[in-house]
């Protein structure tokens, strides 16, 4: 993000600060922002034209699957860098990507012990196979542990496209092109509005401790 996109007043930053990571429309606080859909496209100022409406720009964040590259043979990594110069070769739009560091995320796994536990509870509740449902508690208890400990200690390096147009349908053409030429590599996921408020709070707040 430039330096002179961010043009909030002391009580805008403030309020972004304040942000937390449900989606809430506090995102609206920090200008050039005005509005993100609940899928997460973005309005906001066009910098050149603050003053008129009809000059607004459109932005989307899209997610990269995260690759080790260190993992990967020759023919793998060429596959990769390939991929990346065909995006950037066919892609004649401004591109930006972006990297930073969050909090890293068991949401999925989370939810699996959680009903592992809850069905084996239920099961001791009938007194079925009660040696085995305790066991299945005690060791899903466990791994829930883990996973929230996980949760916060740890901390993800997550990188994004962004991709600006001038309208939403430019920005619609443009997301189809670079998913046709990337997105099976890369994965490419337009991120919702949950991601886009973390991803912008974490933008404006670069030098803080990721907790």
């Amino acid at each position: 993000m430039k330096k002179n996109e961010i043009s909030a007043s002391s009580n805008q930053r403030k309020s972004f600060l304040s942000l937390n990571n449900h989606g809430d429309d506090s995102i609206v606080n920090l200008l050039p922002y005005k509005k993100c859909s609940e899928q997460g496209i973005i309005r906001k100022a066009n910098i050149e034209y603050p003053q008129t409406p009809s000059k607004d720009l459109y932005q989307v964040f899209l997610s990269i699957k995260s690759t080790d590259l260190d993992s990967l043979n020759e023919g793998e990594l060429a596959e990769w860098a390939d991929t990346y110069t065909a995006i950037n070769r066919v892609f004649s739009h401004p591109l930006k990507l972006v990297s930073l560091s969050r909090q890293a995320k068991a949401t999925e796994p989370l939810r699996y012990w959680t009903q592992v536990n809850k069905t084996a509870t239920n099961e001791l509740a009938a007194r079925n196979d009660i040696d085995r449902n305790l066991q299945i508690r005690e060791t899903s208890l466990e791994v829930i542990d883990r996973l929230k400990s996980l949760e916060q200690t740890n901390t993800d390096l997550k990188f994004y496209f962004q991709i600006t147009a001038k309208s939403k349908d430019e920005l619609f053409k443009l997301v189809r092109i670079i998913k046709q030429v990337g997105g099976t590599k890369f994965g490419l996921d337009i991120q919702n509005k949950v991601e886009v408020t973390a991803i912008l709070k974490r933008m404006a707040n670069m030098n803080e401790e990721v907790v």
